[in-house]
């Protein structure tokens, strides 16, 4: 006995359920989201659909298969072919399939097993795009770190927006971030900075030398002590990955005026020492005043004799001229002046032990 169509709400394809009455067969086929069931005597899931009107497109796909013999119990599905886009490696086409997951549509393309899945849905619908690129193997250096990676990026954007790394805007990338990455084996990121930096530098002095025909020949005499003077500079710095590559001077200001250091330079002849049979020595203290420069004064040494001075601590010897009398004080025997005791010790010394010799 022959039963008829019935339509009940089915998502999926075809299904045949079936028991034989005589020669005939009940089966349920699903297609187009409806459940058809009929007693039907064809013999072959083909003649099922077509006596169902049933219509199967060339990227369909049926289940069992459309020779297949009727039983009892058979369930038949068609799933209808739907527009997907498949992205190789950038090359991107839109294909009519009816696999229902990336697995199957890549065996039904027969795509190489060493491309992976970037991006694809769990379940292949209408308008899904899937996304399978070539491995890369390539070098990440940035920010102080190498990172060997394996990678499905086409693109060097593409790399460093997997890795998490931002671009400032001065920053260099090798190569280009545009560039495809098959045949690169490294990938360099510099950060760049670039802006006005301020500094301030010392400005050495220069020193200016007198000549005293007043200080002996050879001595010399600080008279004002030299000062550093201070820049301000302005420049525009570029630094990569924190070290400085270039400094473009943009101003200069004077923040302080360096000052000459002068100095006294002797131009006096000295006397020479006096040498020989009725030479005589005393030794004591020295100590200076202000008397006219390269004169001393003796108590008993008549004036203008010329008197070798010697510093006994340090063996520095002058010579001045006697032009005065004194000292008068315990333990000293000659007074200096300023100039000629500035030639055997500092000033600042006050008294020193000394030998004269006339």
């Amino acid at each position: 006995m022959v039963a008829g169509l019935a339509a009940l709400a089915l998502a999926g394809g075809f299904a045949v359920v079936g028991r034989t009455v005589g020669h005939q067969h009940e089966v349920t086929v699903s297609a187009d989201g409806k459940e058809l069931s009929r007693i039907t005597g064809a013999d072959t899931v083909g003649a099922v659909l077509a006596s169902a009107g049933v219509w199967v497109g060339p990227f369909d796909r049926v289940e069992p298969g459309p020779e297949t013999p009727l039983r009892d119990g058979l369930e038949i599905a068609v799933r209808r072919a739907v527009p997907v886009v498949v992205e190789v490696d950038g090359e991107a086409r839109t294909v009519m399939t009816a696999s229902g997951t990336v697995t199957d549509l890549r065996a039904e393309l027969g795509l190489p097993r060493r491309l992976a899945e970037r991006t694809g849905p769990e379940t292949l619908g209408p308008g899904a795009t899937v996304v399978l690129r070539t491995p890369h193997a390539v070098t990440l250096v940035v920010d102080g770190s190498v990172r060997a990676l394996d990678t499905t990026a086409l693109t060097v954007a593409e790399l460093l927006e997997d890795e998490g790394v931002t671009l400032g805007e001065e920053d260099e990338v090798v190569p280009a971030p545009t560039e495809r990455l098959a045949g690169r084996s490294v990938v360099s990121v510099t950060r760049v900075e670039s802006g006005l930096r301020t500094r301030e530098v010392a400005v050495p002095f220069a020193t200016r030398r007198v000549e005293d025909p007043s200080l002996a020949l050879g001595r010399t005499e600080v008279v004002q002590t030299g000062r550093t003077g201070v820049e301000r500079i302005v420049s525009l710095a570029t630094v990569h990955d924190g070290e400085l590559v270039s400094d473009e001077v943009v101003t200069t200001v004077t923040v302080e005026e360096p000052v000459d250091q002068v100095v006294r330079v002797g131009t006096r002849p000295a006397a020479p020492a006096p040498s020989g049979s009725g030479s005589r020595v005393e030794t004591g203290q020295a100590t200076w005043y202000e008397i006219t420069p390269g004169t001393c004064a003796h108590k008993t040494i008549p004036k203008g004799t010329v008197v070798k001075v010697t510093n006994l601590q340090t063996g520095a010897w002058t010579t001045c001229v006697v032009a005065d009398r004194g000292p008068y004080a315990a333990g000293r025997i000659i007074d200096l002046s300023h100039t000629t005791f500035a030639e055997l010790a500092p000033r600042s010394t006050g008294v020193i032990p000394v030998r004269i010799e006339w």
